[in-house]
C-alpha cells in the first residue's frame, strides 16, 4: 500500500528512564531515553539525535543533578505524550514533556533550580547525527546560508532553523525564557566523549546560576518534511540493515555467499538469508564455530593440515606419566560426549634399555590394550626419551623454540597422536589444543590430521576472579579452571578474598554468617596449580577495609560512625602498629593457604585516607608509599612479589585529558589527595596492575609506570576493543603481560562481564584486531563457561520436538502484535517455520509461539499458558526461549517458571532466571552497579538464535537445556508461568524439545 509523503504516522517514543522502557510506536519515528536523562531520536534505522539531556553541573563541570546515586525520574504515558518528573533530589525540580507530533516532536522543559543547590550551569544540549546532517545546508529566516562544514564551522545563535537533507528538511525550532540562548555548536574535533557526540549540537547554557535559584523554561520542537519516495527508502533501508547483519552473521559462521545467489529485491534478501543463517547453525558448535573447520583459539604459531583423520575408539588409550592428570581430566570430560572412555599406560622406563624403535613399538601395544587401535602419547619432549622416540617415528623435528616454556607440538595421523610438551604445562596447553578439533564423525569422534607448533608470546597471562572468595573449592569454580581459564591458556588466576568470607584461624571474629573455612581456598588453589595456573591471592589493604574496620576499629583512621556505610568507604591507619598487626596476621594465612608467590595488596580507588591528626600531618603520597613498602618488605621476606593497582599513582589533571580513564590520585570522590608522587618512593620490586576500562587504542600510562622502572601489567575489563588493545600496549613496551578483571562475572553469572581476547592475544599477539576477528569472542567465551554434560551433546542423542499448538497463543511475526507486541520496528526476523536445526539440536518452529507475562503490560498478556502435551520420556528439555522487559538487567533475577507434571502425578518446577535467559534485544542495555553491559549469552544455555528485528538489531534466542531428574517417568505436559512482580516482563517460547 502507498502510503504518504507526510511522516508517515503518529512517529515513536521509546522512554528509557531509571533502566525503564516504554514504547509508544506509530510509523518511523523512533524516540529512545537512554538511562535516566537522554534521548535519542530515529527516523526509520537512521539516527536524528544522538544525545537529548538537561543536567546542571558547578562551576567545576561536577554533575549537580541528576547524579548517578539519585532516583532520577517518574515517568507516565498518556497516548503519543510523555512526562517525565524528577524524583526528591536538593538540587532541581524538573518536568520535561515529550510529545509526539505526526511529524516529528515537541520537548518542553520547566527546570526550578532549588536555592543554594551547589549549580553554576544549567544546560541542555542536543547532539544531531554528523552523518546525516553534516555538509547540509542551513537556512535561516534573513540570514545568508551556510553549510555545516566541520572544518569550517563557527557557533550560531539560532531559534529557527533549517537543515536540508537528501531525504528532506529537518526544522528546529527553539526557545528559552532563562538567561541562556540556543546556539549551533561544532564539537566534531571534541578530543573526548562518545564517538557518536562528535558532531554538531544545539546547546542552551545559562552560566552563573543565582544561589537563591531561578526557573528556567526551555522547549524544542522538531519536524520533517519529508521528499516524496522517503516512504519507500525507509522500507528498503530497514530491509537493508537486516541483510547487512545476517550477510556478517553467516561470515562469522564461516559461510559466505556470492552476490549472484542474493535476491535482488532487499526484502526477499533478507528473507533468504534469514533462512541461510538456519541452515548454516544446524551443526555449529555451541560456540558459532563449524566444527570441520578445526579453528584453534588462540591461534597456533605454525599449523599445517595432513590427509585424513584419526578415528577415536571407544577405550581410548593415553601414554603418559601420572604428573598429566590435568591434561588427561580434560580430555576425559570432552570424549565422554562421544561415549569414549579413557585409560592412562605407563611409558616404559628408560633404564630398560631398549633401542628407539622397539621403545616406540613396546608404546604402540601399551596404547592399544583393550581396542585393537592406536592412542595418545603425551609428555614433555626434554625429559621423556618415548616422546622423543615418537617423535622420531612420526618424523616430527622439535625444536628448542617450540619446545620451549609452555610450547607445545601436537600431531595427529591416521593412526596416533602425539603431544609433546615443551614442559608440563606445554602437555596441558597441547591437550587444550586438542579438545578444540576433537568433532563429530560418521563412525564417532575424530580428529583432523595436523601438526601444530605453538608457544605463548607472553610470559604472564591471567584472569583476576572477582567473587573467588563465594564460591572457594565449588565444582563451578573448577569448572571454570578447567574450561575457561585453561582452556584459553592462561597460567595465571587472581582470586580475590574479602577479609569477611573466610573463617580465618588467627582472627575468627572477622568471619561472616557467609564465611567459608580457608581450607576452600586452600582446596581451589591446589586445584588451579595442576592445571598450571599460578594463583595470586588479591586482597584489601589500606583502603577498602570496613571488614576489618568495624571489627578493630583500634586500627581505624577515625571512628565509624554507625550509619552502616559500605566497607570500601574505610581505610585504616598506616601509622598505628595494630594495622599491621592484624593485616600481616592474616597474610599469613593467606601465603600459606595459596602457597603463592606473588600477591596483590590492592591500593586502588582508597576513601578515607589521612583523616586522623597523624596522617594528616604527612604528605598522602608519603603514607601510601610507607604502606605499600612496608607490605612489600614483608612480604619479599617470604619469598612473595607484591602487586598493586596503579590508578592512585595517576595524577587525574595529568592524565585523563590524555584518554586515561584510571587517574585517580586529586579525584575529589576519593578525598583529592595528592598520591602520584609515591610512584618514585615505592619500591621497585613492586608490580604496577595498571586497570583501565574504556575502549581505546593506546593507553600511555603503561609506558610511564615501564619507564619509572616497574613491571607491569595490563588490566582491562569486558570491552573486546580494551582488551585487544591494551594487550598490543604491553606487548609493544615488552612488559609481563595482562591480567583481565572480571566484575560482576560470578556475582550476577553474566558472561558479558568477562572477555577471553586478553589471555588469547597475550598467547598469540598477531591476532587480527577486533574489527577482523572471524569468530565472536562473547560466544566462544560462554561456550567454555556452559556445562559440557548436557544430554543434548552426547553422542546417540535422540531430539523428539514437542508442538506448540496447544498453547500458542501469538505470531512470531508479520504484525505489529507479534511477538513481544514491540511494535514494527522490533518486530522478529523469525526463523522460518519448520523443522530446524540450531547449534546440534532439532525443533520444530511454528507460525505461533507461546508468550507469557505480567498481566500488568496489557495487549492480552496472561501469566500463565495452556499445558502443552508431551508425552514421552525425557533424558531431558530444550527450552528455545527469550525474554523482553522493561529494565533489561543483569544478575540472577528469577522470572518466571516451567512447571512440569509426570505421568506420574510428580512435579518439578524449572526456573527461567538471569542465568538462561536474557532481555532479547542484545544491545540493550543490562543495568548492573558498575555500568551497562550488552550481550546476549548467559550462564547456562546457548545462544541458538541470532537473527535480528525488522529494523535490524541483534536479538538473542536462549536454548536452555534442563536435565530431568527423573528420566524413567513420561512426562505429561509443560506450561509457563511469568512472576507478576516485574515491570513489562514478557517471556516467549519458541519451540520445545525432548531430549531420548
Amino acid at each position: 500500500m502507498k502510503r504518504t509523503s507526510l511522516l508517515l504516522g503518529v512517529g515513536v517514543l521509546l522512554l528509557c528512564l531509571d533502566a525503564r522502557a516504554v514504547w509508544v510506536e506509530s510509523g518511523y519515528m523512533a524516540g529512545e531515553f537512554r538511562l535516566r536523562n537522554e534521548m535519542a531520536l530515529l527516523c526509520g534505522p537512521q539516527t536524528i539525535i544522538e544525545g537529548f539531556s538537561f543536567y546542571l553541573a558547578d562551576k567545576d563541570w561536577h554533575p549537580v543533578f541528576p547524579k548517578s546515586n539519585e532516583p532520577g525520574y517518574a515517568v507516565s504515558v498518556s497516548g503519543t505524550t510523555a512526562t517525565m518528573t524528577s524524583k526528591a533530589n536538593p538540587a532541581a525540580k524538573v518536568e520535561q514533556v515529550y510529545t509526539i507530533t505526526p511529524d516529528g516532536m515537541r520537548v518542553d522543559i520547566t527546570a526550578e533550580i532549588l536555592p543554594n543547590s551547589g549549580a553554576c550551569y544549567a544546560v541542555c544540549d542536543m547532539f544531531i547525527s554528523k552523518p546525516v546532517f553534516a555538509g547540509a545546508p542551513v537556512k535561516r529566516d534573513g540570514q545568508a546560508p551556510l553549510v555545516l562544514d566541520p572544518a569550517k564551522w563557527a557557533t550560531i545563535d539560532v531559534d529557527r532553523v533549517t537543515l536540508a537533507t537528501p531525504d528532506g528538511d529537518w526544522v528546529f525550532t527553539l526557545t528559552s525564557s532563562g538567561p541562556g540562548k540556543w546556539g549551533l555548536r561544532s564539537v566534531c574535533d571534541r578530543a573526548w566523549g562518545a564517538e557518536e557526540k562528535k558532531t554538531f549540537s544545539f546547546l542552551n547554557q545559562a552560566s552563573d546560576v543565582p544561589a537563591e535559584g531561578m526557573t528556567e523554561k526551555l522547549s524544542i520542537e522538531v519536524r520533517f518534511l519529508p521528499k516524496p519516495d522517503y516512504a519507500a527508502k525507509i522500507d528498503g533501508l530497514f530491509a537493508e540493515k537486516t541483510s547487512s547483519y545476517l550477510t556478517s552473521l553467516l561470515r562469522r559462521y564461516g559461510a559466505v555467499s556470492a552476490e549472484s545467489e542474493l535476491p535482488a529485491d532487499p526484502a526477499q534478501r533478507a528473507a533468504w538469508l534469514t533462512g541461510k543463517v538456519c541452515d548454516v547453525a544446524a551443526n555449529l558448535d555451541e560456540n558459532g564455530l563449524d566444527p570441520q573447520a578445526g579453528v584453534v583459539i588462540p591461534a597456533p604459531k605454525s599449523y599445517q593440515r595432513g590427509p585424513g583423520v584419526f578415528s577415536v575408539p571407544q577405550a581410548f588409550d593415553v601414554v603418559c606419566a601420572p604428573t598429566h592428570d590435568a591434561a588427561l581430566e580434560v580430555l576425559t570430560e570432552d570424549l565422554a560426549r562421544f561415549g569414549v572412555s579413557v585409560a592412562r599406560t605407563d611409558p616404559l622406563p628408560e633404564s630398560t634399555g631398549l633401542p628407539a624403535v622397539l621403545s616406540f613399538l613396546h608404546l604402540k601395544r601399551a596404547s592399544t590394550q583393550g581396542s585393537g587401535k592406536p592412542g595418545l602419547v603425551m609428555g614433555v619432549w626434554s625429559r621423556d626419551a618415548f616422546v622423543r622416540n615418537a617423535c622420531k617415528r612420526l618424523g616430527i623435528d622439535v625444536e628448542e623454540k617450540s619446545c620451549g616454556p609452555e610450547g607445545y607440538v601436537l600431531a595427529v595421523t591416521p593412526t596416533m597422536v602425539l603431544i609433546a610438551g615443551g614442559d608440563d604445562a606445554g602437555v596441558l596447553y597441547g591437550a587444550q589444543t586438542l579438545r578444540q578439533l576433537l568433532r563429530k564423525g560418521a563412525g564417532g569422534a575424530e580428529i583432523p590430521a595436523v601438526t601444530i607448533n605453538d608457544w605463548p608470546d607472553m610470559k604472564f597471562r591471567g584472569f583476576y576472579v572477582e567473587g573467588a572468595d563465594r564460591v572457594a573449592n565449588t565444582e563451578e569454580l573448577r569448572r571454570l579452571i578447567r574450561n575457561t581459564y585453561s582452556y584459553f591458556k592462561a597460567n595465571t588466576v587472581a582470586f580475590e578474598v574479602r577479609w569477611s568470607l573466610l573463617q580465618w584461624k588467627s582472627h575468627p571474629e572477622l568471619a561472616s554468617d557467609k564465611a567459608l573455612p580457608v581450607e576452600d581456598l586452600a582446596a581451589i588453589s591446589a586445584y588451579a596449580r595442576r592445571f598450571h595456573l599460578e594463583v595470586i591471592p588479591a586482597v584489601f589493604t589500606y583502603g577498602k577495609v570496613g571488614d576489618l574496620v568495624r571489627k578493630h576499629p583500634e586500627i581505624a583512621e577515625v571512628p565509624d560512625t554507625g550509619k552502616n556505610e559500605p566497607m570500601d568507604q574505610f581505610a585504616y591507619c598506616p601509622n598505628k602498629p595494630e594495622s599491621y598487626a592484624l593485616v600481616f596476621d592474616l597474610l599469613n594465612e593467606v601465603v600459606q593457604a595459596t602457597q603463592c608467590r606473588r600477591l596483590h595488596i590492592g591500593h586502588d580507588e582508597i576513601k578515607g585516607m589521612a583523616l586522623c591528626p597523624t596522617c594528616k600531618a604527612m604528605p598522602p603520597a608519603d603514607l601510601f608509599a610507607n604502606d605499600v613498602n612496608k607490605i612489600a618488605g614483608w612480604l619479599a621476606e617470604r619469598h612473595v612479589e607484591t602487586l598493586i593497582w596503579g590508578d592512585f599513582l595517576l595524577d587525574g589533571e595529568r592524565w585523563k585529558p590524555l584518554g586515561v580513564d584510571a587517574a585517580n590520585s586529586g579525584n575529589p570522590y576519593y578525598g583529592g589527595l595528592d598520591v602520584a608522587p609515591a610512584a618514585d618512593k615505592i619500591r621497585k620490586d613492586v608490580i604496577i596492575a595498571d586497570w583501565h576500562y574504556c575502549n581505546a587504542k593506546t593507553y600511555p600510562s603503561l609506558a610511564y609506570f615501564a619507564e619509572k622502572g616497574f613491571r607491569v601489567i595490563g588490566c582491562p575489563w569486558h570491552k573486546t576493543g580494551n582488551n585487544y588493545w591494551i594487550t598490543q600496549g604491553i606487548h609493544a613496551i615488552n612488559q609481563m603481560g595482562v591480567l583481565v578483571t572480571d566484575w560482576g562475572f560470578l556475582a550476577t553469572r553474566s558472561p558479558g562481564a568477562d572477555s577471553m581476547i586478553s589471555v588469547a592475544c597475550a598467547w598469540d599477539t598477531a591476532m587480527p584486531d577486533p574489527d577482523h576477528l572471524t569468530w565472536s569472542p562473547e560466544a566462544v567465551l560462554a561456550a567454555s563457561i556452559i556445562r559440557k554434560d548436557r544430554p543434548s551433546g552426547f553422542a546417540g542423542a535422540n531430539f523428539a520436538p514437542v508442538s506448540l499448538e496447544p498453547a500458542a497463543n501469538r505470531p512470531l511475526s508479520g504484525t505489529e502484535n507479534a511477538w513481544f507486541g514491540a511494535s514494527m520496528r522490533h518486530g522478529l526476523v523469525a526463523p522460518p517455520a519448520g523443522a530446524k536445526r540450531l547449534f546440534g539440536v532439532d525443533y520444530q518452529i511454528g507460525e505461533k509461539c507461546v508468550v507469557v507475562g505480567n498481566a500488568k503490560t496489557g495487549q492480552g498478556i496472561e501469566a500463565t499458558s495452556a499445558k502443552i502435551p508431551v508425552n514421552m520420556t525425557a533424558r531431558s528439555l530444550v527450552f528455545l526461549q527469550a525474554l523482553a522487559v522493561d529494565e533489561p538487567a543483569v544478575g540472577l533475577r528469577a522470572y518466571g517458571q516451567y512447571h512440569v507434571t509426570y505421568a506420574s502425578g510428580q512435579t518439578a518446577d524449572v526456573a527461567i532466571d538471569g542465568r538462561n535467559i536474557t532481555h532479547w534485544l542484545s544491545r540493550a542495555p543490562r543495568q548492573n552497579p558498575w555500568m551497562p553491559w550488552l550481550y546476549g549469552q548467559t550462564w547456562d544455555a546457548t545462544l541458538a538464535w541470532e537473527g535480528c528485528t525488522k529494523s535490524g538489531e541483534p536479538v538473542n534466542i536462549q536454548a536452555y537445556e534442563w536435565v530431568n531428574p527423573r528420566p524413567d517417568d513420561p512426562i505429561a505436559s509443560v506450561e509457563m508461568t511469568a512472576k507478576q512482580d516485574v515491570a513489562g516482563l514478557k517471556l516467549g517460547l519458541v519451540a520445545l524439545t525432548v531430549v531420548r
